[in-house]
Formats: structure tokens, sequence, C-alpha cells
């Protein structure tokens, strides 16, 4: 009887799908539903420390202004050559850190990792992932 039980459990999850935690987290495209990140942003503010501590946020105007996009699909674009012959698409891993899939190996290296915080829905806030301290702050556009 208890196996049965189990099985039938077991069966119920699998037909309800992203309410079993195990399922919900093999599944990257609900895991960016979730992070809230999909859709295209617009660097309004960035910092990049020297190595000395002594960055301070910076207005993105200009030259330095860029749009990303997480698309719900994985990929991911840019608006500027920099970001966009770099990455190609992207996979959140927890409800910190994205990993960001190179459009070719770097290094020997296929990915790197973000971090992404204080996301509502109209900001997000991505750490690039560097030695030294270097973000930026986006607004949605849609």
């Amino acid at each position: 009887m208890r196996i049965s039980a189990k099985l039938t459990s077991l069966l119920l999850c699998l037909s309800v799908g992203p309410g079993c935690g195990f399922l919900d987290e093999a599944s990257p495209p609900e895991a960016a539903v979730r992070s809230g990140i999909i859709g295209e942003w617009r660097l309004v503010e960035f910092i990049a420390d020297p190595g000395d501590g002594s960055a301070t946020w910076q207005r993105a105007d200009g030259r330095l202004s860029e749009t990303v996009q997480f698309r719900s699909d994985g990929r991911f674009s840019a608006s500027t050559e920099r970001m966009a012959n770099q990455f190609r698409s992207y996979r959140v891993l927890d409800d910190e850190r994205i990993e960001m899939v190179f459009t070719a190996d770097v290094a020997n290296r296929t990915a790197h990792t973000w971090y992404y915080r204080d996301v509502t829905n109209n900001t997000l806030t991505l750490d690039y992932g560097c030695i030294e301290r270097c973000s930026g702050k986006y607004v949605r556009i849609r």
C-alpha cells in the first residue's frame, strides 16, 4: 500500500509539474520567469572600481547607454557590441546568480557568472562578476 501511495504522489507531481520543487529547479525557463529578469532593460547607472575601492555610481548617458534583453527562451542580446559579441544566452542558477554563456570559448571557458539583485517590476541591478566591483543599474523598457 505504501508503494502505491508513493507512486501516486510521484505521478501527481509529474502531472502538476511546477508545483513540485525538484521539477521546478530543473526547469531554467521557469527559474528565469520567477527571477523577474525577463525583459528589455536600459542601463541608467554603472560602477567600475579601479581597484582601490574609490568608485561611485555614475550616470550612464550618451555613449555609455546600453540595453540588455533576457528572453524567456534563454537567449540574451545587447545593444552594444561589447556585450552582444560576448554572450549569446543565459541560465538562472538560483535567486542571485545567472550563468552567462559566451558566444565562443574564452580562455577555455564557456560561461561566466553574473549576479542579479534589487529586482522589481521596473528595476534590476547586475553585478558582472568582475574581480573589482563592476555593476549596472537598469530600468525596464518592456
